[in-house]
Order: structure tokens, then C-alpha cells, then sequence
């Protein structure tokens, strides 16, 4: 009896069981593959993003500091270095979320198994 159930099982319900295995297999590689394409694309995404954000915070501070010096009303020149506190946050956020996603990229390019481990333990379940 136990010889007919082990024979039962190996010539008819693990081969099923093994094609499934292998379909689930493909079908991993595949969405893993698929994600791995996704973050990088929303890295490349987000650097050009930071790269809009220096590069307009940078023309702001030449233009403030252009407008500074040819002004003659003393009472702008102090007033002028006001939009500094906004440019200068912007740039260095700017500067951060830019070597952020450069380092999201690299690692995602060359070890992807990393980071999407790093973004499954990201969301709680």
C-alpha cells in the first residue's frame, strides 16, 4: 500500500507539482525583471527632477545677485538677499535628492537584488 501511494505521488502529482514550480519560476523572473526596470526609471526620473531644481535654483541666485549689483537704491540691496532664504534651502535639497538617486541607481544597475529587497522591507504587511 505504501509502494502504490509513493508510486501515485511520483509519477502523477509531482510532475504537476514541478511544472507549477517552474511556471511560478518564470513567471518571478519575469516581475522581478520587470520591477527592477521600474526603479530604474524612477531614479532616472527623480535625478532630472533635481537636476530641474539646481538648475533653477542656481538662475535664481545669479539673477538675485546680478540684480543686487547693479541696483543703486541701498534699501534693495539689503532687501535683495531676502530670496536667499528660499534659493539656497532649494539648492542644497536639490543637491541631496540628486546624489540620493544617483546612489538608488547605481546600486539598482548593479546589485538588484539589494534594492528590491531594501523596497520590500519598506512596505509593512
Amino acid at each position: 500500500m505504501l509502494d502504490e501511494i509513493y508510486t501515485n505521488f511520483t509519477t502523477n502529482l509531482l510532475p504537476k507539482i514541478q511544472e507549477g514550480l517552474v511556471i511560478t519560476k518564470d513567471y518571478f523572473g519575469d516581475l522581478f525583471g520587470r520591477y527592477v526596470h521600474y526603479l530604474i526609471v524612477t531614479d532616472i526620473i527623480s535625478i532630472v527632477f533635481g537636476l530641474i531644481l539646481f538648475s533653477g535654483s542656481v538662475w535664481g541666485i545669479k539673477k538675485v545677485i546680478k540684480k543686487n549689483n547693479e541696483e543703486t537704491n541701498e534699501y534693495y540691496k539689503g532687501d535683495a538677499y531676502i530670496h536667499f532664504i528660499y534659493l539656497i534651502p532649494m539648492l542644497l535639497i536639490a543637491i541631496f535628492a540628486i546624489c540620493l538617486d544617483i546612489n538608488n541607481l547605481v546600486k539598482t544597475l548593479y546589485i538588484p537584488e539589494v534594492r528590491v529587497l531594501e523596497e520590500l522591507k519598506n512596505y509593512k504587511i
